[in-house]
């Protein structure tokens, strides 16, 4: 199959897409909702997940740099 790039752009209305293959890669769940924290200093989207277990894990920041073609 095709290897995930690791990239996206923002599209015309404003919205940023992340693809199939990288919410695969991650085991997240159709459904599954996140809070959003904006990381200006490092150009940083992270995604915290609400669900309470999962919050409080160290391990449950999902970062994506911008402009990165890797994952951190």
């Amino acid at each position: 199959g095709r290897q995930a790039e690791f990239r996206t752009r923002v599209h015309g209305n404003g919205n940023l897409l992340i693809g199939h293959a990288y919410t695969r890669r991650l085991g997240l769940e159709p459904g599954q909702e996140f809070r959003i924290e904006l990381h200006k200093d490092s150009g940083s989207i992270w995604l915290l997940p609400l669900e309470e277990d999962a919050a409080m894990s160290g391990d449950a920041a999902l970062s994506a740099q911008t402009g990165s073609d890797e994952a951190t």
